[in-house]
């Protein structure tokens, strides 16, 4: 099996068990916020899957705040990630343009 499909493979066994933790740990002690309050009908997602997005984004939004980076180069470096995806993408690396 190629690396990059290990990778791949990997990375969803975490995102599994993170979302397990979530779901029999933090989930249940944990009230809702504000915005997931506002937006309790949502046809998109409901309530767990927005509270366990927000978790997984926790520490990456305060490092960030932390670090005083500016809205914009998080947009930038979507960017370029697009980018160097679509190169992948269509020079056949499936796992990498992933």
């Amino acid at each position: 099996m190629k690396a990059d499909v290990q990778f791949l493979i990997a990375a969803n066994i975490l995102v599994l068990v993170l979302a397990v933790y979530f779901g029999i740990v933090v989930y249940p002690k944990q009230e809702l916020s504000d915005e997931t309050k506002r937006r309790e009908r949502s046809w998109v997602s409901n309530a767990y899957f927005r509270e366990f997005w927000y978790f997984l984004m926790a520490p990456l939004k305060n490092k960030l705040i932390e670090w005083d980076v500016h809205p914009n180069t998080i947009t930038w470096i979507g960017f370029w990630f697009s980018v160097i995806s679509a190169y992948f993408f269509a020079v056949g690396e499936w796992g990498w343009a992933a």
